[in-house]
């Protein structure tokens, strides 16, 4: 399933509606006792009315975690999620839901990324009965060369299916 594939509200705003923020904090995190944060964790959530009928119809979540792995006082490993859910035909409940996650690993300590994982699903609610019918699931894995860059070096693609989302998809082609 593509971003093409998932459905779009039937509505366009005339301006940008405001979003929300729902809630936020920061976090640090003694992982080995010492006294010296080794962690930290950001979370942010908002919430957006894109008709202007005082339901949200975008929820959006981030959450960003660092860590020094390695104990030299340098943040090697970043784990960012964002998460959203989407009332895409404005009647309260939650029709898609995206989820990325992104993983990126500084291995020797050098302040370049050496390895990064992405993994995207978007899950779609065809039948409205509140279950994700498709869900569709993909993992790039990319490694840096000798110059620093990223190369991808796995991709996989996955789709799920119930019957609802089988009958959806069939109906597409």
């Amino acid at each position: 399933m593509s971003d093409a594939d998932v459905p779009t509200p039937d509505h366009t705003p005339a301006d940008e509606p405001p979003v929300v923020e729902l809630a936020s904090g920061v976090e640090a995190l003694d992982l080995d006792g010492d006294g010296i944060a080794d962690a930290a964790v950001i979370r942010e959530a908002s919430a957006q009315d894109l008709d202007g009928d005082g339901i949200a119809d975008v929820v959006s979540a981030t959450e960003v975690v660092t860590a020094d792995t390695t104990g030299d006082g340098q943040t090697d490993t970043t784990m960012t999620t964002e998460t959203d859910l989407l009332d895409l035909d404005g009647d309260g409940t939650i029709d898609a839901m995206t989820v990325t996650t992104m993983t990126e690993v500084d291995f020797d300590g050098d302040g370049t990324i050496d390895a990064v994982e992405i993994i995207e699903s978007v899950g779609v609610d065809v039948d409205g009965d509140g279950i994700a019918d498709i869900i569709e699931t993909t993992d790039t894995v990319a490694v840096a060369d000798d110059d620093g860059n990223l190369e991808v070096i796995d991709s996989t693609d996955d789709v799920v299916t119930n019957e609802a989302g089988a009958a959806a998809l069939e109906e597409e082609n």
